[in-house]
């Protein structure tokens, strides 16, 4: 007998096979839980960009971003330099 048979029973509820098995194990089904998610996750795409750039101002290096093909001779003005 398979371990989704033995967990799910589609005979007393209308939610998807996923809802049920996420039920089951004790996870929430909340909607909300997508855009907590969310937020969660863009929260953390800031805070890591400020932090990143923090620690490359408290370096206190000049760094040069250029693409590889850009870089051909010293009086390249098309990269942007970070100081």
């Amino acid at each position: 007998m398979s371990i989704f048979v033995q967990v799910v029973d589609s005979t007393h509820s209308n939610d998807t096979l996923g809802v049920q098995i996420l039920k089951a194990r004790g996870i929430f089904v909340d909607p909300n839980w997508y855009w907590i998610g969310v937020g969660a996750l863009l929260g953390y795409i800031m805070l890591f960009n400020v932090l990143f750039v923090l620690f490359l101002d408290w370096l206190g290096r000049e760094y040069l971003l250029c693409s590889k093909g850009s870089v051909q001779t010293l009086e390249n003005i098309s990269c942007l330099a970070l100081t």
